[in-house]
């Protein structure tokens, strides 16, 4: 249910399961496939959340897609050139 530890578990090569409604998380885990969103806490739901965590796991090349989902979504650099594009757009100073 928290995104910066999302980030972090990414960052090493981890992927994740994750509870909706929190920030962009589902969405992050559908765009980059490192992670099964949970809508309910059902016996049924968990049990197929983790088959399908584990089968992510398994898959080939999941660490580095795992730490660059991490490094392009949560990276200091990457906040700071977001923000930096807000601010210059609505101070009128175009894109950054």
């Amino acid at each position: 249910s928290c995104p910066t530890r999302m980030g972090e578990f990414l960052a090493c090569g981890k992927p994740c399961l994750a509870n909706v409604g929190v920030g962009d998380v589902e969405e992050d885990f559908v765009q980059t496939g490192t992670g099964v969103p949970i809508r309910d806490w059902s016996d049924e739901t968990l049990r197929q959340a983790l088959a399908q965590l584990l089968a992510l796991t398994r898959e080939p090349g999941m660490a580095e897609r795992c730490r660059q989902a991490a490094e392009d979504r949560f990276s200091l650099q990457g906040g700071v050139r977001s923000y930096s594009a807000i601010y210059r757009r609505l101070s009128g100073q175009g894109p950054a």
